[in-house]
């Protein structure tokens, strides 16, 4: 409703008049626009209302824009008063969803619509430029760029002033300001990248004030995965070469090759011709073949594989509305989990690239990420009424898709949980009904050969990508870390070599506490000698090392002093030594190690402030880093043979870091009990959300929207972790929302 105040308690009320009206705003940063000392504002019933403070009358509707049986709504914040005219936009639904630019001068005969856009164009930042109305457009023809009215005795139309970025590539105009008669603004270009531009309100008249910035300095974010938290690479060794996700302004994201030179990295294919393109969720190398999983705007996904040349791109699945996970079997047949929204089911499928040879296997998958393959054997974790959810099997065939043993007797759940690959056999944790605890198992695929090793509680992670860094095939032997509730030791490293003898503790790291807190982690075999993180409950979580034997198994160096310890990640071997990534004031630098205190340091002149990715091939050891001169970029480096030093260099061309308009997203408030609010700036027209849980399932999405504020259904969740998503088609952001 509408209410007025003096800056008193008492002079604080309902405005007089009709007030009773359900104004439509954006709580944060709206203010409605004021002509001739008249208040605009846009109200319910979909209508534009105007308050006179003078007339009793109060508020008084000019215009209805949605007549029974229509939807339209007026966008609070994208209205303008120019030149004794209220301009604002209009999203209008009837006929297919589209914008309008509408003016008014007060009374229902003078309003009337000045545009009405296609479906696939749009307007947002309406702005008075020193008595000219402008706006940002953006249409198939010139991508989005800075447009203004022009009026004349047949009417008022739109009208293009620059196309800054030529071509329907955008240059994206933003922070609109009216500046001594002209308008200043930032846009972008194929040549400068986002610099300040000035106008008088024509192209003739426009024009580049300073390229400030000489180096572009827009993050290309190659090698990048928002879908890391789930243990997903964002890059994938296909021989020499690395495969990767990577952003152009010209192409958006697309998939890119690189051999660790400048000249040999390249688009390898644009499969959304244009400025859109698409994320690579997963990927998959096997027999010289890289499989990964691509959504455009996380509504759309599907499974994708190439040979690492321009032409080998397949599609091998229809579209779906999510693919959680998929695995490749020796033979070449594709297993796949999709989350099917019109049953609410999990179903694996599998495809040899055909449409007949893609078939549905599974309609009662569990709704966890574990699907993994022996040779030509898909193991997954399914569920029926007689058995509940168990282990199962597929060749491929219906005939062949199986339970392979109910581990739970009965209709009770063993719940599956990590499918590690180990000697051609699977080993998971199982709950087997002989106590609350979960024990340890494999399994041959075959029910005789699927047995208990020991009633211990291993750790693993949420997916099968994830759980790949709590294991370690090291000299034949499996390491991993559990807890064994019989005793008081809590987390202990264990290891087996498959046989119920050959599963034993190798030693208790953290003697002093008994609690189940997290064991080794990062498990990495680095030419004979096995990394990883542990907390020994004295120096925090550290870097250790082990040959297998308890008196083996000790701390490399304390890098970070106190009980607090390091925040290390992404441990990789590659020429004989560790690296990864060490956080130093919030900033993950690149580190090495010969697994002495000494021989552990951080690897010296890199002008890199934020190591966000590293991955390694035989040859070359990528990382995705940030600097401030070139944004977040793909680096390779080898270690040189005379001095033994890591050299390294930047993969990227000029051509491809091109600025463009910062794209930010905030969540408030994190932790909340109820709704969330979304508040988003820089270029946010045709914003596409979504919400997924820690499994990957996508619980709410919203598409082409161009609000800056957005409430998100947050309160109708359980307490947990969720994941916000949030793209522009350009830039994207992954937020974490903790709902309690």
């Amino acid at each position: 409703q509408l209410w007025l105040s003096d800056g008193t308690d008492a002079g604080t009320t309902l405005a007089p008049g009709n007030h009773d009206v359900l104004i439509g705003a954006d709580y944060l940063g709206t203010s409605f626009p004021i002509l001739n000392n008249v208040l605009y504002i846009p109200g319910e019933g979909n209508g534009l209302y105007k308050y006179d403070a003078s007339d009793a009358a109060g508020l008084i509707k000019i215009k209805d824009f949605a007549p029974v049986g229509n939807t339209a709504f007026i966008v609070p914040s994208e209205m303008q008063v120019v030149n004794n005219t209220v301009y604002f936009k209009v999203i209008n639904y009837n006929g297919g969803a589209h914008d309008e630019l509408w003016s008014s001068k007060g009374t229902k005969a003078s309003t009337w619509l000045v545009y009405k856009l296609p479906p696939a164009e749009t307007i947002n930042n309406l702005y008075n430029g020193s008595g000219i109305f402008y706006f940002v457009k953006y249409d198939k023809t010139f991508g989005t760029e800075l447009w203004r009215t022009f009026e004349s005795r047949f009417g008022t139309f739109p009208v293009l002033v620059s196309d800054i970025f030529k071509g329907p590539t955008s240059s994206y105009p933003a922070y609109l300001t009216a500046f001594r008669g002209k308008l200043i603004f930032t846009a972008a270009d194929e040549k400068k990248g986002n610099e300040l531009y000035i106008t008088r309100g024509n192209f003739l008249q426009t024009a580049l004030v300073k390229d400030i910035n000489t180096v572009s300095t827009t993050s290309s974010n190659a090698g990048f995965n928002p879908y890391s938290y789930l243990g997903y690479s964002g890059m994938v060794a296909l021989g020499k070469d690395v495969l990767f996700n990577a952003y152009e302004r010209v192409h958006g994201y697309e998939l890119y090759k690189s051999d660790g030179t400048a000249a040999g990295t390249k688009l390898l294919n644009d499969i959304v011709p244009g400025e859109k393109g698409y994320f690579i969720r997963t990927f998959l190398s096997k027999n010289n073949t890289v499989y990964f999983v691509s959504t455009d705007d996380y509504s759309v996904f599907s499974l994708y594989k190439t040979n690492g040349t321009k032409n080998s791109l397949q599609k091998i699945t229809p579209d779906y509305q999510y693919i959680q996970s998929f695995n490749v079997a020796d033979n070449g047949l594709v297993f796949y989990v999709i989350y099917n929204y019109s049953t609410s089911a999990r179903e694996l499928w599998r495809t040899d690239g055909t449409t007949a040879g893609t078939i549905l296997l599974s309609s009662t998958i569990y709704n966890r990420d574990y699907l993994n393959v022996i040779g030509n054997t898909a193991l997954f974790v399914a569920g029926d009424a007689v058995h509940g959810y168990e282990l199962w099997k597929s060749d491929g065939s219906l005939a062949g898709t199986a339970i392979v043993k109910d581990i739970n007797p009965g209709v009770g759940n063993s719940e599956p949980g990590g499918l590690f690959i180990y000697k051609n056999e699977v080993y998971f944790s199982a709950v087997d009904g002989t106590s609350a605890n979960t024990s340890f198992w494999k399994s041959n695929g075959t029910e005789t050969g699927t047995i208990k090793l020991k009633d211990i509680d291993i750790f693993f992670g949420n997916t099968v990508a994830a759980t790949a860094p709590f294991f370690c095939v090291f000299k034949n032997i499996l390491y991993f870390s559990a807890i064994d509730y019989s005793n008081a030791d809590g987390t202990v490293f264990w290891k087996t070599d498959g046989t119920i003898a050959g599963t034993q503790p190798v030693k208790d790291i953290n003697p002093g506490s008994s609690a189940p807190t997290l064991g080794p982690t990062f498990l990495t075999d680095v030419n004979g000698t096995l990394f990883f993180t542990a907390d020994d409950g004295v120096n925090g979580r550290e870097l250790w090392k082990s040959d297998g034997t308890a008196t083996g198994t000790k701390l490399v160096k304390d890098i970070t002093p106190g009980v607090a310890g390091s925040n290390m990640a992404g441990l990789t071997s590659f020429a004989g030594k560790l690296f990864f990534q060490n956080a130093v004031d919030g900033r993950y630098k690149l580190w090495s190690s010969d697994g002495t205190a000494g021989g552990t340091i951080e690897v010296e002149g890199l002008d890199i402030l934020n190591v966000f990715a590293i991955f390694s091939t035989n040859e070359k050891l990528f990382i995705g880093g940030y600097t401030y001169k070139y944004g977040a970029e793909l680096y390779a480096g080898k270690v040189c043979d005379q001095s033994g030093k890591l050299v390294m260099s930047r993969t990227a061309n000029e051509k491809t870091v091109i600025a463009s308009t910062t794209f930010k997203a905030v969540v408030y408030p994190n932790p909340v009990l109820s709704n969330a609010t979304l508040q988003l700036s820089g270029d946010t027209k045709n914003v596409s959300i979504s919400i997924t849980d820690l499994s990957g399932k996508k619980l709410w999405q919203g598409k082409s929207i161009n609000a800056k504020v957005v409430s998100l259904p947050s309160g109708k969740f359980a307490a947990g972790i969720y994941f916000v998503s949030i793209t522009n088609g350009t830039e994207s952001k992954t937020i974490k929302l903790i709902k309690q």
